[in-house]
C-alpha cells in the first residue's frame, strides 16, 4: 500500500500505525494524538 500511495502526487507518508477496532482506549488515544501532531506539523510547514 505504501508503494501505491508513495507514487501519488502531493501525498506524504507518515510513520507509525494506529489500529481501531471499536471505541478508542488509553493507548490508542495517545497514538491518535501523536498522529494528529504529525498531520498538523505537515500542514503548518
Amino acid at each position: 500500500m505504501a508503494g501505491v500511495i508513495g507514487e501519488m502526487k502531493n501525498m506524504t507518508l507518515l510513520e507509525g500505525t494506529v489500529s481501531l477496532k471499536s471505541a478508542a482506549k488509553g493507548e490508542q488515544l495517545a497514538a491518535l494524538d501523536a498522529l494528529a501532531d504529525q498531520i498538523a506539523a505537515g500542514i503548518v510547514r
